[in-house]
């Protein structure tokens, strides 16, 4: 140990690494090292203090609930997400008189014009069976007061909504995801129509 008053007693004191004084060539001693001294110490305080506050505070947490909904066994999906309603009840056996003409009507009228009040009276056969002709009508009628009446008597018959889109792909989806029956006599009216537009 270096005796007080000594030469080189501060380097020893305060940890320099040799006896050659930081401020060689100066005249400072050893009261004017305190300062560096207390920055010195004072730093590794202040980042030990920074970290124990930084440590104590707890981290903000956010609770999220999701629902996921299970989805139905027995329900029908299309390919573009839309989900089938439950399938409208159909009869068997033979259309009723009134039906037929009224299918008469709208098929035999074509090249001259369709018979909208006869395709009106359609959707309130009861018979969903008649969405067929009806659909193939909306194939060859895109737009206009038709496919407007179609429609209208489609979801009567059906009881479904047609979805935005493709007016045909969609009533067909929901006839073939539904299983539907053609009418009795259902070949002769579209090929009636298939016949024109050729």
């Amino acid at each position: 140990m270096v005796p007080r008053g000594f030469p080189g007693h501060h380097q020893y004191l305060y940890g320099l690494p040799n006896k050659q004084s930081a401020w060689a060539g100066t005249s400072q001693g050893v009261g004017e090292l305190e300062p560096q001294m207390s920055i010195r110490v004072l730093i590794p305080v202040l980042a030990i203090v920074a970290a124990a506050c930084s440590g104590d505070a707890a981290p903000a947490t956010t609770s999220v609930s999701i629902t996921v909904a299970t989805p139905d066994p027995n329900e029908l999906v299309l390919a573009n997400g839309f989900v089938l309603p439950p399938a409208p009840a159909t009869p068997t056996g033979d259309l009723d008189l009134t039906t037929i003409e009224d299918l008469d009507l709208v098929f035999g009228t074509l090249l001259s014009g369709v018979d909208i009040e006869a395709l009106d009276r359609l959707g309130d056969a009861g018979d969903a069976r008649i969405a067929w002709p009806l659909a193939d009508l909306l194939r060859f009628f895109p737009g206009g007061i038709v496919t407007d009446a179609a429609i209208v008597s489609f979801e009567s018959l059906t009881g479904a909504r047609v979805p935005p889109g493709p007016v045909w792909s969609a009533v067909t989806d929901h006839l073939i995801g539904w299983d539907t029956p053609a009418p009795p006599g259902y070949v002769e009216w579209k090929r009636i129509l298939f016949t024109i537009v050729e």
